[in-house]
């Protein structure tokens, strides 16, 4: 009986052999195919990287480019800056020419005589700036010609 327990023994031992080998060869080749879908997707996501880096089509969607939305936005805002920008100067302009013209009117003229050039005063005590004092400014800012402010308003 020992015999046959050693067969039987043996037989196990060669049999769990032969699963191992079967075992190892398999994973070998899942690690193989795990390392080649690792470098494929890497791969890809460098290519769609370039490509929304390079897509300026507006017929690709937002949501695929991701950063379109955000340039037009960040454009936007430096246009309303520059806007903001451009009035804060003319209004700035048109003080300094209404100082200046003030300025002008007093020393030419007598006290008694002293007629303001600059804005008006309203009830709120903002000043009151005329079309042509806009204008004026305006030329003199070198934003427009003459015909182009009046026109505009």
């Amino acid at each position: 009986m020992d015999l046959m327990a050693d067969i039987g023994s043996a037989d196990q031992l060669t049999s769990a052999r032969e699963e191992n080998k079967v075992l190892k060869s398999k994973v070998s080749e899942l690690s193989a195919k795990v390392k080649e879908l690792t470098l494929s997707c890497a791969t890809l996501q460098a290519e769609v990287e370039i490509y929304r880096s390079e897509a300026t089509l507006p017929s690709f969607s937002s949501l695929a480019l991701g950063q379109q939305q955000q340039q037009q936005q960040q454009q936007q805002q430096q246009a309303q800056q520059q806007q903001q920008l451009a009035q804060q100067q003319l209004q700035m302009q048109m003080q300094r020419q209404a100082m200046a013209s003030a300025q002008h009117n007093a020393a030419t003229a007598g006290p008694s005589s002293y007629t303001p050039g600059g804005p008006s005063a309203t009830p709120s005590g903002l000043p009151q700036y005329t079309s042509q004092q806009i204008a004026a400014a305006a030329v003199s800012a070198g934003m427009a010609g003459p015909g182009d402010v009046v026109g505009q308003q």
